[in-house]
């Protein structure tokens, strides 16, 4: 019976097969080897999914933990800012914008890059930084004087509150003269930057003025130190009670500024009995209270009443000097000061209440027994009444006052010998803060 063609091509197939068997490739060879070694010893493998899984697991928590510590200590957050025009009208360019605002009421909205701009004739601004989170009120300022353009870069905060990180500032001075209070709260800390034509001050704690010109710069460290340099590179440091200029490519020396100083223990670091006397005006009511307390790591005298009877009360402060100032050119009066709160609209409606107000009393030329006094408020006074030898100031916020040159203020009767200083208290209810005193004569 003949065979089939099928037939005869299967035969040939399977001869073909036992002659040459199909080889495995190396691929499958290996894995094969691979499975069968786990199979072998599935402890070692468990192991070893174990082992990479661990050290997966630790590269993770390395890598998140230094994310975490590196955000922790550097996020930062937008500052908070508070503008008000203390005397005539600041204009604010927002955001750069070409447009000025003229700043009426205090405004909170303020962004990077803003602008602010006061005028030639007697205006005066005060910028608010960083508010407190116990008090509520603004730590730091920045008072703007006349014939002043300020540029805010930077305002930045610590995301998160005591880790170390320092407040920032950046703001560039085309021309002008501000006063900055930097008084931060224990563990906390602020660096601020100020950018001139002439060069760039590196601020921290303390008290500052800095003043704008054509040609240069010049730095006064009324309290704390300064760091800077020049537009050429070359650097400086100004100690506290000095003062220098510098230029595009000259810096000079630091000077003396402080002058001699009239009173004792204006910083109240001793106790307050000490140095000063003091006094209460409150007749069959509960009398105000003054005491020496620490306010952002420093000295100062609070003065408080919350009674709420609107009856009149004072607290005086009293410090005798008796000193001969007939031989020097120049004086001046400097103190930090803040009001919390007020009851009395102004300085009531004898302009005589004031939340705080510092006294001078002196004989002068032709011996006869005079006083000049500056006070401080921050509401509005009943319109129709007058303020005289006083000034609005923000409220809750650090204030830096200095006066003009006393024997120009009071030429026509100049002083010849001091005899007091006195810093009182008045009105109804009040909360006020004074420190930093300082009478000096150049």
């Amino acid at each position: 019976m003949p065979v089939s063609a099928d037939r005869t091509r299967e035969d040939a197939a399977r001869h073909r097969l036992d002659r040459h068997p199909p080889m495995l490739s190396a691929h499958t060879a290996d894995s094969e080897v691979q499975w069968a070694g786990r199979r072998a010893d599935p402890v070692r493998f468990a192991w070893t999914v174990i082992l990479v899984s661990f050290a997966c697991f630790c590269l993770l928590a390395v890598l998140i933990t230094a994310v975490s510590v590196f955000t922790y200590r550097n996020a930062t957050m937008r500052g908070e800012l508070l503008l008000q025009s203390t005397i005539g009208t600041v204009y604010l360019h927002n955001g750069g914008r070409a447009d000025a605002v003229a700043v009426t009421s205090p405004v909170s909205e303020i962004n990077r890059g803003s602008r602010l701009v006061t005028q030639r004739e007697a205006t005066q601004g005060v910028l608010g930084l960083f508010r407190s989170r116990t008090t509520g009120g603004m730590l730091n300022s920045v008072q703007i004087s006349s014939d002043t353009i300020l540029d805010i870069l930077k305002v930045e905060r610590p995301l998160f509150p005591g880790n170390g990180a320092d407040h920032l500032v950046d703001l560039v001075l085309p021309k002008g003269q501000i006063r900055v209070v930097t008084l931060m709260p224990e563990g906390q800390s602020i660096r601020m930057q100020v950018k001139t034509p002439h060069g760039s001050v590196q601020l921290h704690e303390g008290v500052f003025r800095l003043s704008v010109g054509n040609r240069q710069t010049e730095v006064v460290a009324i309290n704390g130190e300064v760091a800077g340099h020049s537009r050429n590179g070359a650097t400086f440091r100004l100690g506290e009670g000095q003062r220098l200029t510098f230029e595009h490519n000259r810096i000079s020396e630091p000077v003396p500024d402080i002058g001699s100083e009239i009173l004792t223990d204006g910083r109240f670091e001793a106790p307050v009995d000490e140095n000063w006397s003091h006094a209460v005006v409150a007749s069959d009511i509960p009398p105000p209270t003054m005491e020496r307390v620490q306010e952002d790591g420093r000295w100062v005298i609070r003065f408080h009443r919350a009674v709420g009877d609107n009856a009149h009360n004072q607290f005086e402060l009293r410090q005798s000097v008796d000193r001969n100032v007939s031989l020097h050119e120049s004086l001046y009066l400097r103190l930090t000061v803040r009001i919390n709160y007020q009851s009395l609209p102004g300085a009531g409606v004898l302009s005589s209440e004031f939340p705080v107000r510092v006294e001078i009393g002196y004989t002068d030329i032709y011996g006869q027994e005079r006083a000049w006094g500056h006070g401080f408020y921050y509401r509005e006074p009943i319109a129709g009444f007058w303020i005289e030898n006083g000034e609005q100031i923000p409220q809750s916020t650090w204030f830096a006052y200095e006066s003009p040159d006393l024997f120009n203020l009071l030429a026509l009767n100049p002083p010849e010998t001091i005899t007091y200083v006195r810093i009182h208290a008045s009105g109804h209810d009040y909360t006020s803060y004074v420190g930093e005193v300082s009478l000096t004569a150049h």
